[in-house]
């Protein structure tokens, strides 16, 4: 026979009624359900933010390998070879250019894809050989080349914007913009 001290059988329970009753039962399921449903919206949002941070740091490292990609070669593009077109008025979403190198002129073109969401950079060399586009950036929701100076026409500007989805109705953007100085029509590159 065990001995049990009276202090332990509190509100006149006996040993053999000990356990728990049915509204410690319902309260023990509702606080679970609680922590339960409060939990699962935390790891929601924690898988919801760390999906925008990766889309982010993708279209981050995206935007700036374009943007050096346009400014390198750029960069070399002689001011009077330069045509923007696109549509019938600004913003202009198509460039051409010509750069002379070694004596042999190459020809550029930044573009986008028919639905807009591509921009490509296309090559062709002194040979007369045209390469498949090459994409530069995807998720384009704008490509901008413009002149900022009438007076000056070294002096261009880029800009763009890419967006991609990050879950439902949620976008993550990002903005780039940068001037490039263009070689005039009387210097080549290297002088």
């Amino acid at each position: 026979m065990r001995f049990y001290p009276k202090k332990v059988l509190s509100l006149n329970r006996r040993l053999s009624d000990a356990g728990l009753s049915l509204v410690e039962m319902v309260l023990v399921g509702a606080l679970g359900a609680i922590f339960v449903g409060l939990s699962s919206l935390a790891v929601k949002q924690l898988v919801d933010h760390a999906l925008r941070h990766r889309v982010q740091g993708q279209l981050a490292l995206e935007a700036l390998n374009g943007l050096d990609t346009m400014l390198q070669f750029l960069r070399n593009a002689r001011s009077n070879t330069v045509v923007l077109s696109g549509t019938a008025q600004y913003p202009w979403s198509n460039l051409q250019f010509d750069n002379l190198n070694a004596g042999q002129i190459t020809h550029y073109q930044f573009s986008l894809s028919p639905d807009d969401s591509v921009a490509y950079m296309t090559v062709r060399t002194p040979n007369n050989i045209q390469l498949q586009p090459k994409p530069m950036m995807h998720n384009v929701a704008y490509l901008i080349f413009s002149f900022p100076r009438g007076d000056d026409p070294t002096l261009m500007t880029i800009a763009f914007r890419l967006r991609a989805s990050t879950g439902a109705n949620r976008f993550a953007t990002i903005d780039r913009s940068s001037f490039v100085r263009l070689l005039p029509p009387s210097l080549q590159p290297g002088s």
